[in-house]
Order: structure tokens, then sequence, then C-alpha cells
């Protein structure tokens, strides 16, 4: 009774827990709408002005430039704050920038419906034509919209799970033991005819035999099987299949990618030599440590897993490593780089008597100064660093 008690109470707090975890990507998600919206306020300021000031100059109220700063900070924004929250949720939840984006546009949408609607309203149009035009016009550009922030938020999406990984999930295990030596069926394992079909990769082969198989599939981006062989006797061996899919979000179980699994248990045991049978046994929990450290590296940034996170590291520390000149130099370039922009925004877009200010080529100028300025020192430091070749007389 004790027993059935302490199981409902672990499954309640499990409910609680995720319960919770949801609510707080909901409260994620919701600040991150209410970002974007801020961001893209300018295009409905444009738009009112546009509506009810009767001439369409008011459209460039808004230069060029800030067009600009409003798209980068649409394309920007979502994917460091989505980077910056997910991994501080607890368990680590994705914030999804495509359904940032998406929500964003049915705000905005919905707001522009509603100006158009005070507008006609105002018109007194009573022609049904003119209200087919506008609720056309409306439609598409809105379906534009979402297919266009769509794609957009699907690709910052794909550049989070780059950041952070997927969440944490639980892959499909299995667990059969054939009456066969464990040499015989490393030999059958390992071949290459078997490997090759199922298209599995050696991951590790002492003590236990360990094949990974990664695949594309259309409802998942990404499947995996992983075999882990180990021997349980003199002439018994153990046979460990754990299935899961990369989804968008999660590593998640995949009912196709356990029937697969499965398929190449049946293919590995049909190769055995005899009239073997599987059976089906506990789950070894050492075979689990093993198989779900490849579920394991999905959920961890691949900015960890590349290196890349080191690699900055290294490039910092041998920027400070520098000698002062050149940290004096960079330095000198970057706040004139900073003055001369401050002193293009500055000058007045109109009354100017001498040419065009080649604003984009002083900017690559300084740029190119900048990297020159870089490479130069660290270039010095490795060449110093490497032991010098001696010529034998």
């Amino acid at each position: 009774m004790l027993n059935v008690h302490w199981v409902n109470s672990c499954a309640m707090q499990m409910q609680v827990d995720s319960t919770s975890s949801q609510s707080r990507v909901v409260i994620a998600t919701l600040v991150g709408i209410g970002i974007e919206t801020a961001i893209v306020a300018p295009i409905l300021m444009v738009l009112y002005t546009i509506l009810y000031r009767s001439s369409y100059i008011y459209a460039f109220v808004v230069t060029e430039l800030e067009w600009m700063i409003v798209v980068t900070l649409c394309v920007i924004v979502p994917v460091v704050y989505s980077a910056i929250v997910s991994p501080r949720l607890r368990p680590k939840r994705i914030v999804s920038p495509l359904t940032i984006q998406v929500s964003t546009v049915a705000i905005v949408g919905a707001t522009v419906l509603v100006i158009l609607i005070i507008k006609i309203v105002g018109l007194r149009i009573t022609n049904m034509i003119d209200y087919l035009i506008f609720l056309g016009i409306l439609g598409v550009g809105w379906l534009l919209a979402f297919a266009l922030f769509g794609l957009l938020g699907f690709w910052q999406t794909l550049v989070v799970r780059w950041l952070v990984g997927l969440n944490e999930g639980k892959p499909n295990d299995a667990t059969y033991t054939v009456d066969v030596a464990f040499e015989v069926v490393r030999a059958h394992a390992t071949k290459s005819e078997f490997c090759d079909f199922w298209g599995l990769k050696l991951q590790d082969h002492s003590p236990e035999i360990v094949l990974k198989s990664r695949f594309s599939t259309g409802a998942t981006l990404k499947s995996d099987v992983v075999l882990v062989i180990a021997p349980l006797g003199q002439n018994k061996t153990l046979i460990h299949g754990s299935a899961f899919a990369e989804e968008l979000y999660d590593v998640a179980e995949s009912d196709g990618v356990s029937l697969r699994r499965d398929r190449i248990i049946d293919s590995l045991v049909g190769m055995l030599p005899g009239n073997i049978n599987r059976a089906s046994v506990k789950n070894e929990a050492g075979l689990i440590r093993i198989s779900h450290r490849f579920v394991e590296v999905c959920t961890r940034s691949k900015v960890t897993r590349s290196g890349v996170r080191s690699k900055v590291s290294n490039s910092l520390r041998a920027i400070r490593e520098m000698s002062r000149i050149f940290l004096y130099a960079i330095a000198v370039t970057l706040v004139a780089w900073v003055l001369v922009d401050v002193l293009f925004w500055l000058l007045p877009s109109s009354g100017i008597e001498f040419e065009p200010i080649p604003v984009i080529e002083v900017n690559v100028g300084f740029l190119l100064a900048t990297v020159i300025e870089l490479i130069v020192p660290a270039w010095e430091q490795t060449r110093q660093g490497k032991p010098r070749s001696t010529r034998r007389s």
C-alpha cells in the first residue's frame, strides 16, 4: 500500500513539474512576442500615416537606415533572446523563434485589420467590389507575411538548436539475448556488407561493440539507431538497441525509428549460424548508459561540441597577450571608425556642395585595417612559438 502511494505521489509530482515547465515556456514565449512586436511597431506607424494623412509622402517618415535597423533586429533579436532564455529553463526547453515570428505576424495582422476596417467605415464605401479588393489585398499581404516570417522563424529555430542543443528526451530502448558466443556476433555485426546496408558506423569496439545509424525521415529532421553488443556469458550475447528521433525541438521516441531498430536486430540475428531466436530481457543499466551518451550529445550545444568556444577563448587570450603597441593601434582604429560613422550620420542630407561621400568604401577600409592589425601580431606570435629548424652543416 505504501509503494502504491509513493508511485502515485511521484506521478503527481512529475505532472506538476511538467505543467510548471510548460507554463514557463509559455511565459517566455509571450515575452519574446512582446519584444518582437515592439520592434516591428514602426511598420504600424508607417501604415497609420499612409491611411490617415491623405498623402503617401508620409511613408518616408522612416528612413532607409531605420528600415535596415528594424529588419536586422527582427533577424537577430529572436535568436539572441531564445539562445539566452532556453538554457535557463529547468528542464531546458527551446523558446521557439518560429512561434514568436508567426504570433507577431498574427498580432500585427489583426491590428492592421482593425485599422483598415476603421478606415473603410470612415470612407463609407458602398460598393461591394471595393470591399472585396480591400479584403483581397489584406489577405494576400497577410499570407505573404506569414510565409516570410514563418520561413525566417524556421531558420532562426535551426540556429537556436545549434546554439543550445535539443530538449532532453528519452529514447525507445530494447534489449535481447541470443545463445551465440560474443565473438561470433561481433564478427557478423562488423561485416562491411551488413553495416553498409543499414548505414551503421562503428563507434566503439572495446569491450562492447557500439554501432550507430543516422538517417533522415519525412516526419523528423534526423533519426538515430544505436546498437550496443556485449557478452553475457560463454555462449550468450546481449544486443541492446536505442531508437530516437531528433525533431525540431526535442529528442523523442518514434515508432518508425523503433521499427527500423527491430529490423536491424532481426537482420543481425538472421545472419547468425543456426536457428537462433532472440529473447527479450530487462534493459541493462550499463548498456543504457552507453547508448544514451549519443542522446546527451544531441542535447548539448554544438558550439561546445565543435570546439568553437575553446577557439574563441584562445583567440581572446591571444589578443590579451599582444604587445601594447598593437592594442593601442587597434583601439585608435576602432575609435576613429566610430567617430567617422557618427560624422557621416550627423551630416545634413541636403545642401551639400561636394561629391557624395563614399561611406561604404570608408567602412570597408576601416574593417580591413582592423583585421590586418589583428592578424599581424597573431601571425608573429605563432611564428615565434614554433621551434626554429636548424640546418646541418
